[in-house]
């Protein structure tokens, strides 16, 4: 009897893991994605190490995010990485936090790109750390900066001013 037990647990959690696997991988249920190319300069310099994110002005939108080489060039990323964006129009934010630690090849490391995002949604409690780039970047109400994807339009420069 305890072997029948062990063998039906085994047996769903073989399927929760297909299940969630089938669900991690998106299948075919995700919407199309373009590749999308976003330069950042400021000063006339490209900007290493920024985070770049498109926020969907459609409330039923999903978002995309990626962050700048020492080029000053990001791929999108929406669902795996550097897949793009979702076509759609887009409010877009730059920031550039202060790092403590960079990547042996002076990127900026998968680390602190994820615990820059995670202090940006974090309480306002907690200090955040200090952005190197002009404050009204931060903010999809001041950016001032838009994009709009598609098939034809999927390559974006923008120029950071004070």
């Amino acid at each position: 009897m305890n072997t029948f037990k062990l063998g039906v647990v085994g047996v769903g959690l073989a399927c929760l893991l297909l299940v969630g696997c089938s669900q991690s991988t998106g299948g075919s249920n995700r919407p199309k994605t373009i590749p999308v190319k976003v330069t950042v300069k400021y000063k006339g310099q490209p900007v290493e190490g920024a985070i770049v994110t498109f926020k969907p002005k459609s409330s039923n939108g999903k978002g995309a995010s990626g962050i700048t080489d020492a080029s000053g060039v990001a791929k999108l990323t929406t669902f795996t990485a550097g897949d793009g964006c979702i076509p759609g129009s887009y409010e877009v934010t730059i920031v550039k936090y202060e790092k403590s630690q960079q990547s042996a090849s002076g990127g900026v490391s998968e680390k602190d790109y994820e615990q820059a995002m995670s202090q940006v949604e974090e309480s306002r409690e907690t200090p955040a750390p200090k952005n190197l780039l002009p404050k009204k970047y931060a903010s999809p109400k001041t950016s001032g900066l838009t994009a709009e994807v598609s098939e034809s339009q999927h390559d974006f420069t923008f120029e950071l001013t004070d």
